[in-house]
């Protein structure tokens, strides 16, 4: 038990990642601090890391507070071309031209993007040219 929040089975990472997917902000801010290793990989198909479900939310605060707690936002799933801002950019590809869901995704583009690695930054903007163009 950790505060208020009961972790089974003793698995942070799946407790953190299922609190990121359902938006329980307390529980996430929870968490983190006992969470040894914030880029850990859930046991999906996936492979993905919390950062990357935070962006999959499309949860502009929950990013920030995982990049604030040493998240990795160069980190990529199974598929090489599954990592933060490549997801953001892909929720813009696949949302109609400014409408929430687009707002929302290039907003966390927006702000993953100085942070990412250049090599990085110019595949998302690939896909992100794709939509926009």
């Amino acid at each position: 038990m950790y505060g208020d929040y009961i972790v089974s089975d003793g698995d942070v990472t799946a407790e953190l990642i299922r609190a990121i997917r359902f938006g329980y902000w307390e529980e996430v801010q929870a968490l983190i601090p006992v969470q040894t290793d914030i880029n850990a990989r859930d046991s999906s198909d996936l492979y993905w890391t919390p950062l990357m479900y935070a962006v999959h939310e499309e949860d502009l605060d929950m990013v920030k507070l995982l990049v604030e707690a040493g998240a990795d936002v160069n980190v990529r799933g199974l598929e090489p071309d599954e990592f933060p801002l490549n997801l953001a950019a892909y929720g813009c590809k696949n949302a109609f031209s400014y409408s929430n869901e687009y707002i929302r995704n290039k907003e966390i583009f927006d702000y993953l993007a100085p942070l990412t690695s250049p090599k990085l930054r110019e595949i998302a903007q690939r896909t992100l040219n794709g939509f926009v163009e």
